[in-house]
């Protein structure tokens, strides 16, 4: 910023150009980064499940973990499969 001083004034002169400048910049930028995000709504689901008749999906069962002490170790099992 500078500050031109005359001789027959007393007030300060300010240059606004890079005040007008930034002003825009910063106006451009926060027009196109909100118009650049989409709904969540419209985004389309990675997986897609089928319900039958009975409203239950059949693609899916639910996965049940057993978290237990076993000789003082923990000890998770998932279906058959313990670890």
């Amino acid at each position: 910023m500078r500050f031109n001083r005359r001789r027959d004034r007393e007030k300060p002169e300010l240059n606004m150009a890079s005040m007008i400048d930034a002003t825009f910049l910063l106006l451009a930028f926060f027009l196109f980064t909100t118009g650049m995000q989409g709904r969540e709504s419209r985004l389309s689901p990675n997986l897609a499940v089928r319900r039958d008749a009975a409203g239950a999906s059949s693609e899916m069962q639910p996965q049940v973990v057993a978290a237990q002490v076993v000789d003082g170790k923990p000890v998770y099992r998932l279906g058959e499969r313990t670890v």
